[in-house]
């Protein structure tokens, strides 16, 4: 069994991973931690906006984390220092979505008969099933 994120609209896409309460940009800075916590990075999530870019030519949505601020960030148990630029970008985070046609070809890729189709009744996610061939 597989769910499956649905080809969509652009608009609908950004709404989603752009919430106006926060949710999702809080959630992305928060990837700002884990090198705080352990290989002693030194980001700081304040100098960094979140953005939700819709990619439609490759039916996918990205996070990624803005610097508001030219600065150089230490992660001092790697030896390591980024750099970023005012208005530079890192993308977190890649959302592909798919259509029941490629679902398809990757059970048959796999050696798998897709079995049963499901999709919500705004057609924006599926539920796929695979099984054997034959």
């Amino acid at each position: 069994m597989l769910g499956v994120d649905l080809v969509k609209d652009a608009r609908t896409l950004v709404a989603a991973y752009d919430d106006g309460d926060g949710v999702t940009a809080r959630f992305n800075k928060n990837l700002l931690e884990v090198p705080n916590e352990r290989p002693g990075g030194e980001f700081c999530p304040e100098l960094f906006v979140h953005r939700a870019l819709s990619n439609p030519g490759e039916r996918r949505i990205e996070m990624w984390l803005f610097s508001e601020v030219e600065q150089k960030v230490e992660i001092a148990d790697l030896g390591l220092e980024a750099s970023f630029g005012a208005g530079e970008g890192m993308r977190t985070e890649i959302s592909a979505k798919f259509t029941r046609e490629e679902v398809d070809r990757m059970f048959d890729d796999a050696g798998l008969a897709l079995l049963d189709w499901r999709t919500d009744g705004r057609g924006l996610y599926g539920l796929a099933l695979g099984g054997k061939k034959g």
